[in-house]
């Protein structure tokens, strides 16, 4: 079950990934889903559908393709693993959830 918390680093990665954004519309789309779906951004961290969603409907597929491309670069750099090619966002988010901290 995830952490309610949330995962403050892979939230980090989300957040840089983000900054392709200005920081108007990048606090524009956490706010709206903080609203919508009564959460705290952190916890995007267990919530790749929602930000998927979010992203898709403020950027359209394009851009949520190269934030979400974005998102998972960031998160492959402080990671340290490889990612796939057709990997998702909730794929990535979970192995990144499994690594050992450090």
């Amino acid at each position: 079950m995830p952490e309610k918390t949330g995962n403050p680093e892979i939230f980090g990665c989300i957040d840089r990934g983000l900054s392709i954004l200005n920081v108007y519309t990048k606090e524009g789309l956490y706010l709206m889903i903080e609203r919508a779906n009564k959460i705290d951004r952190v916890e995007l961290a267990n919530k790749a559908d929602i930000l998927e969603a979010y992203l898709n409907q403020v950027t359209g597929s394009i851009g949520s393709r190269v934030i979400i491309t974005r998102i998972q670069n960031e998160i492959q750099k402080s990671f340290g693993f490889d990612l796939s090619r057709n990997m998702n966002l909730k794929e990535t988010f979970d192995i990144a959830r499994a690594q050992p901290s450090g």
